[in-house]
This record gives structure tokens, C-alpha cells and sequence, in this order.
């Protein structure tokens, strides 16, 4: 999901602490190529979908670099476990289940500049 506008994001308040909403108006799009960018900046001038992005900015969020790769690790593990499950949740035909599975989700581009375990 590259479509990343501010109003993409939201938090609830309940009068002392701020947390962030669940996940919403999330759009996979098919990519002309491997690299993506984000709409907003993530780090620095940096916008670029991938996991050494997300590492660079993880302290950003109060992150250590450990706790931002088992975060890596569970969501990559969670996709990878799910995946054909949703498929057939989804009724995607072999086409889409392709694209979507090597295109758009855990694209090859996403792991450039990260260390090998992230895969």
C-alpha cells in the first residue's frame, strides 16, 4: 500500500493515552517495477518500501533494532503461513494469487539493503 496520505492514519485518544487505529484503506496496486515509494517521507527524506527503511526509522518509534526485526519476522511469518488460506478466503484466481504473492506482497525489492535472516 503505497497510498499513504496523512488521512491514511488515525489514533484513538482516550483522554490520556494516544494509540494508533487498526489498519485501513489499505489498496495493494500492481508495480510498473520492483522499487516502491510511500506518499509521506518515513525517515530523514527517505520513502522507499523496504525493511531497511523500516529498520532505519525503527528508533524514530521508540523501536530498538531488535524489537523492529522480530516485528519484521512475525509479519513476514504471518503472510508467508496465511497466504494460501487467504487466497482461497479471497476465491483469487492462480493469476492473481501470482501477481499478488510475488508483485505486490513480500516483493523481492522490499529486502534490499537488509541482512539475509529477514527473508
Amino acid at each position: 500500500n503505497t497510498d499513504d496520505h496523512a488521512r491514511n492514519h488515525a489514533g484513538f485518544w482516550d483522554g490520556e493515552h494516544l494509540t494508533l487505529t487498526p489498519a485501513y484503506d489499505i489498496c495493494p496496486q500492481r508495480r510498473s517495477g520492483n522499487l516502491a515509494s510511500q506518499a509521506m517521507l518515513i525517515v530523514g527524506d527517505n520513502r522507499t518500501s523496504t525493511l531497511a527503511t523500516c529498520l532505519e526509522a525503527a528508533r524514530n518509534f521508540q523501536f530498538s533494532q531488535k524489537a523492529a526485526k522480530d516485528i519484521i519476522d512475525r509479519q513476514i511469518g504471518a503472510i508467508r503461513d496465511a497466504w494460501d488460506e487467504i487466497c482461497e478466503e479471497a476465491a483469487l484466481t492462480e493469476v492473481d494469487r501470482n501477481l499478488f504473492g510475488q508483485r505486490i506482497f513480500l516483493n523481492e525489492s522490499i529486502f534490499e539493503g537488509t541482512a539475509e535472516g529477514l527473508r
